[in-house]
């Protein structure tokens, strides 16, 4: 009688393999002949084994027994995962073998062999190593003291097998595993996203993306894929890219070394409290505190990346000095130069920009340079929202091609008309057709829009009703975020989209498969536009907008997910849904007109010398024509010469700039940098609301170079025992002051206590109910409160304007003062 299972690949030979380099995964094919699953059970041959894992990829499985399987009939791709950085791991050579046992035949016993023939540790790597991790995408970069040097530059380790970068997105598999342990029950980077686009298996809201703009929230609600989960922090998710990241990168055949300490940048805006969570990340991955290395700022690293490069290309850094022959000073002793940068950096998930100041400072033979971060803001728009506008333009032009089913030849120029039949809410599009127009052919598209305005009869009939009344205004509007609520709900009626549920309701597998492959078609339809946009422009400063809109590309509907897509490109050729450069750059310019609204406010009235770029979205053609333009048009009236972009280091000039700080500070390049301390800004006011819920600011936005005061009074009917602290940000609430328990005077106002008349032993103020507040540079607020016969009171608590609590004024039963 032939056995139920058979292995193949039985023999699994690392040749070498180094300690404290993440995980090693093999694949063995398990077969099972026969129409029933079947449990099998394992043992490992070692005295301590816990440092290998084995699951079934084809089939995963939860909640299963540690040292079991369940094979499903035919072919299981088992993976089997060993972990060098656990304690158990070896020190020397090893050989094992991993017995296999059916329930059915427990007498029958299948083996795989595993020899490790050399393990080796991992030496310290002898130089900087620094991370960014962004919001779509992470990327890190290395400098070692010997090889590097002369090269003159940084190296970037492939984080992916065929890029440099990986994507910052996490697929939980299992959910309780993943919450007790972040290394265990998920997959990281590209590997994330291949159980979404291979089947419907697994939920979607299992994979975890843009983890940094929530970075700030204490917990977020993730699922694994079988839709079990609940809370979690999102620092366990940023835990697993770090960890992923930096394994990968020792891992690298030029590397193969251990990072003993790491640089971490930030975006400029952030608060100290977030950067304290950022430590923790790292912290969490193996890193002691003195090893972690958060002294600069995404916008200070862009800058120093492009100093670096510009002293070391004499040309370029002649120009420049040149430039700033009006600042130059002289000394006996040296002469210096100072120079503004605009930093522009557009990345996946979010704007960033900073306003850089630097001093040359040129002393006998040597330069040293030293730079202050003036002012920083940020937006949240980046390359994925360029993605979304696409996929919203493209979505309004399927449903209305869906809905028609009208056949028109191919790309034929043709006007829709709306006919008024005998009530408003019965109107029907009629189509006006070219003379040549043949009704046989097979070929079709979708008509050109008129002008038109929306409406919405009191009664509609239908959502195909409401398709027809408001078909020109949606063309009209096809690139606006958002159109009115009922139109919104009858295209996605039409093409579903929307998987996940509202309220109670059920998640839509086909809204998620539609919407899986539209993302990843829009994905495409932008670059290959700006491409092919960038090709025939030949990187011109003033670019001819009307050529724009000849560089069109068009949505394949081959392989749709809906068959009368499939249908319909099938007949016509895949040319029916189109867009244009144009309508995308369009789209996005309202975005792009609000970035350079802050940059006009970053430089104020202040001489900005060079408008740096950076991320990968400054890909998109026409972003040095933005700021070439003139201020009265919404630019920066900066010279094309003056507006510099590398795209080679689009994506990695942050982690680049983080570990050349380094080098520069070491002198190892014959320069000298000093970074000033970055100086704190308050993004948003703060205010409480009285008993009639009217607004009281206690502090405008503005910058934080001394403590400030605010002092306020109530009624003494209402005398204040807790209190709550908004953000005008959406009105969110960051904290609460609760006045029943008082603190000792805090160390920090100390230094500013004679300044502030402040004496934490006198009786203040006569009013019964006067409340002092302090806000200082660390972006601690602080609140004193006194009554009559009272000593002074003092209570506080850590702002953070980015909704550290993650709720709104109207969803949090405190409103204001009781």
């Amino acid at each position: 009688m032939s056995s139920l299972l058979s292995i193949r690949h039985p023999l699994l030979v690392f040749p070498k393999a180094l300690k404290n380099t993440g995980t090693i995964e093999r694949r063995a094919l398990f077969n099972i002949s026969g129409s029933n699953s079947v449990q099998v059970s394992f043992k490992v041959n070692l005295s301590e084994s816990s440092w290998i894992q084995i699951y079934n990829l084809t089939h995963p499985q939860s909640g299963f027994k540690a040292n079991e399987l369940t094979l499903e009939p035919g072919e299981n791709e088992i993976g089997i995962t060993f972990n060098t950085n656990n304690y158990h791991f070896p020190s020397s050579s090893v050989e094992g073998r991993i017995s296999f046992k059916t329930q059915s035949a427990p007498s029958e016993v299948h083996f795989i062999d595993f020899n490790f023939v050399s393990i080796e540790d991992l030496k310290p790597f002898k130089g900087y190593a620094a991370i960014d991790i962004g919001t779509s995408t992470t990327s890190m970069a290395v400098y070692h003291v010997v090889d590097d040097a002369k090269r003159g530059t940084t190296r970037l380790p492939s984080l992916e097998s065929t890029q440099e970068d990986m994507p910052s997105a996490v697929l939980i598999e299992n959910y309780k595993k993943f919450t007790d342990n972040w290394e265990q029950g998920c997959k990281v980077g590209l590997e994330a996203f291949q159980p979404n686009n291979e089947s419907l298996s697994g939920d979607p809201r299992s994979l975890q993306l843009s983890t940094k703009l929530l970075f700030d929230h204490s917990e977020i609600l993730m699922c694994d894929e079988k839709g079990v989960g609940g809370f979690g922090t999102p620092l366990n998710v940023m835990s697993a890219i770090a960890h992923e990241a930096k394994d990968r990168a020792q891992q690298n055949a030029d590397i193969q070394a251990r990072f003993e300490s790491i640089y971490v940048t930030y975006p400029a805006h952030w608060s100290p409290e977030k950067i304290l969570r950022l430590r923790k990340v790292f912290k969490s991955i193996g890193y002691a505190d003195a090893q972690i290395h958060t002294s600069i700022d995404e916008a200070t690293a862009n800058g120093i990346h492009f100093l670096y490069h510009l002293i070391q290309d004499q040309d370029r850094f002649d120009i420049l000095l040149q430039d700033l022959i009006s600042t130059e000073i002289k000394t006996n002793e040296s002469t210096s130069y100072k120079c503004r940068f605009l930093i522009f950096d557009f990345g996946g998930g979010t704007l960033d920009q900073a306003l850089l100041e630097v001093d040359f400072v040129f002393k006998d033979q040597d330069l040293s340079l030293s730079l202050k971060l003036l002012d920083s803001d940020h937006l949240e728009f980046g390359g994925d929202k360029v993605t979304l506008k696409i996929f919203k333009m493209l979505k309004r032009q399927i449903s209305l091609l869906l809905h028609s089913q009208v056949k028109f030849k191919s790309r034929i120029p043709c006007q829709a008309s709306i006919t008024e039949n005998a009530t408003h809410h019965q109107q029907e599009p009629s189509i006006t057709f070219k003379e040549d127009f043949d009704p046989s052919s097979s070929s079709f598209s979708l008509p050109d829009s008129i002008s038109g305005s929306w409406s919405l009869s009191p009664t509609p009939d239908s959502d195909s009703e409401i398709l027809d009344e408001n078909w020109d205004y949606i063309f009209e509007h096809l690139e606006d975020d958002h159109l009115e609520d009922p139109i919104e709900d009858a295209i996605d009626k039409v093409f579903p989209t929307r998987f996940l549920p509202r309220r109670d309701g059920l998640f839509n597998e086909e809204a998620r498969l539609h919407f899986d492959w539209l993302w990843r078609e829009s994905e495409k339809l932008k670059r290959k536009l700006f491409g092919e946009a960038k090709r025939i422009q030949e990187d011109a400063h003033f670019p001819d907008l009307e050529k724009l809109k000849t560089v069109k590309e068009s949505l394949s509907l081959q392989k749709a997910p809906l068959l009368k897509l499939r249908e319909l490109a099938f007949r016509n050729e895949d040319q029916a849904i189109q867009l244009d450069a144009y309508q995308v750059f369009k789209a996005i310019e309202p975005n792009l007109n609000k970035a350079l609204k802050v940059s006009q406010e970053l430089t104020e009235n202040r001489k900005v010398d060079r408008v740096i770029l950076s991320g990968q979205s400054c890909r998109i053609p026409l972003m040095k024509w933005l700021f070439s333009k003139s201020k009265l048009e919404g630019g920066l009236g900066m010279a094309p010469s003056k507006i510099e972009f590398d795209e080679n280091s689009a994506k990695s000039a942050v982690a680049s700039g983080a570990c050349l700080l380094e080098v520069m500070k070491n002198t190892q390049v014959g320069v000298s940098v000093q970074v000033e301390k970055l100086q704190p800004q308050l993004h948003d006011e703060l205010y409480i609301l009285r008993r009639n819920s009217e607004k009281e600011v206690l502090f405008a936005p503005g910058r934080l170079n001394e403590v400030l005061q605010r002092q306020i009074r109530f009624e003494e009917e209402s005398f204040v025992k807790f209190l709550s602290i908004y953000s005008s940000k959406g009105d969110q609430l960051l904290g609460h002051f609760n006045f029943d328990q008082p603190l000792e005077f805090p160390n920090e106002l100390s230094e500013v206590s004679e300044i502030l008349s402040i004496n934490p032993t006198q009786e203040s103020w006569d009013h019964p109910s006067t409340v002092n507040f302090y806000l200082t540079p660390s972006q601690n607020l602080y609140a004193s409160i006194s009554k009559s016969s009272e000593e002074l009171k003092w209570y506080s608590f850590q702002v953070s304007t980015q909704n550290t609590e993650g709720r709104s004024l109207h969803d949090h039963p405190y409103s204001g003062i009781h």
